[in-house]
């Protein structure tokens, strides 16, 4: 059996080597994109914080990748918490993705749909 050591200490030694400009953190928006309720029913928010403006589109993917609705902000939206609102009531039972993309910068999370 191999060590996996090497390996470990290889990709610590990457990953402290790999710095990042102060600026590019503040261009992206949180790590997490929050669905609120999941599972959901029939209405659902779907909220995250952009810390500089920013065009924004938010995104329901199904399954199979494809998209289900969708709301685009072409012109950019001011820094801070922003909340968008579906009715997935008409969707059938399951897991789906929402996506919010930026101008520099892609998150994704997952809800489910449950029936009545």
């Amino acid at each position: 059996m191999t060590s996996s050591r090497p390996l470990l200490i290889l990709f610590l030694v990457v990953l402290l080597s790999c710095s990042s400009d102060d600026n590019d953190i503040m261009e992206t928006p949180t790590s997490a994109i929050i669905v609120e309720p999941n599972p959901v029913i029939s209405d659902m928010t779907v909220s995250f914080e952009l810390f500089q403006p920013s065009a924004v589109k938010v995104s329901i993917i199904d399954l199979h990748g494809a998209p289900m609705e969708m709301i685009e902000r072409m012109d950019p939206v001011p820094a801070g918490w922003h909340h968008f609102y579906f009715n997935v009531s008409s969707y059938r039972q399951g897991l789906f993705f929402v996506q919010a993309m930026t101008e520099k910068d892609t998150l994704v999370s997952r809800f489910i749909k449950q029936d009545r």
